[in-house]
């Protein structure tokens, strides 16, 4: 019911779902209670209809089962309700869900069984917010978890999402110069995404990931660092490639 659209209102408003839900994550002794009230407590907040007061509820059990960091089901239902939350289009929810939750147990997911929602969700992260809280997830060690990841065992789409995240922090002047500096992680990237031939939208978001570098850089006036991408860019194949795609 929670994970319909035209009956979670209904769920929420008459039979107050998610104090219910809530009270079983915390105080069950029963674990498939616990792992079922979580579940359901990620699809309560699927959709986009959610209040500030509702979210407020569920942000300190978000961050205790982050911090317990058990493989299980309830972890990867946390990042999920996270993702679902940062993409809600209310930005007092946002600010809400940023100042409520330790970025940095999301961060250290990356390096877990949960890392494929974890990339979700820092995808989420960045494309909603702005440098300076971008910066916090660069202190907090997001290139290094980013940089253990095993790229060429990772499926094209999750890739792309890889790719989608390094093409928005290329476009903020302050981080494309140590963006740039991963190399290893870029190479494992583009590589994977240059061997699938003719995917536009693997080649769509090269194109988004060169023209917000290049972009950065040209704010930056940095032209040493234009001449250094430009050169990668040729080594890489990608300015090749791209040709093909020119009329």
């Amino acid at each position: 019911l929670l994970g319909d659209s035209k009956t979670n209102e209904i769920a929420k408003k008459t039979w107050k779902a998610i104090d219910y839900l809530v009270s079983n994550v915390l105080g069950s002794n029963d674990n498939k209670i616990r792992e079922n009230s979580m579940w359901a407590l990620s699809n309560t907040f699927r959709f986009k209809n959610n209040s500030v007061e509702e979210v407020q509820k569920v942000l300190p059990i978000l961050n205790q089962i982050l911090y317990e960091n058990i493989e299980n089901t309830m972890t990867t239902d946390s990042l999920w309700t996270l993702s679902y939350l940062l993409d809600c289009d209310n930005s007092e929810i946002t600010e809400s869900v940023y100042s409520g939750i330790n970025w940095r147990l999301v961060v250290d997911m990356i390096d877990s069984t949960n890392k494929k929602v974890a990339i979700r969700v820092i995808g989420d992260f960045i494309a909603e917010f702005s440098a300076p809280r971008i910066s916090e997830l660069v202190e907090r060690g997001l290139f290094t978890q980013l940089t253990k990841l095993d790229i060429s065992t990772m499926t094209i789409t999750k890739v792309r999402e890889m790719m989608w995240i390094l093409s928005n922090i290329a476009c903020e002047p302050e981080f494309v110069n140590k963006l740039l500096e991963q190399t290893d992680l870029l190479d494992a990237v583009i590589e994977k995404l240059m061997c699938i031939p003719d995917n536009n939208k693997c080649v769509g978001e090269l194109v988004h990931f060169v023209s917000n570098a290049l972009t950065s850089l040209q704010i930056n006036h940095d032209d040493n660092g234009l001449a250094n991408v430009i050169d990668y860019l040729k080594s890489k194949g990608i300015v090749e490639c791209l040709n093909n795609y020119i009329p």
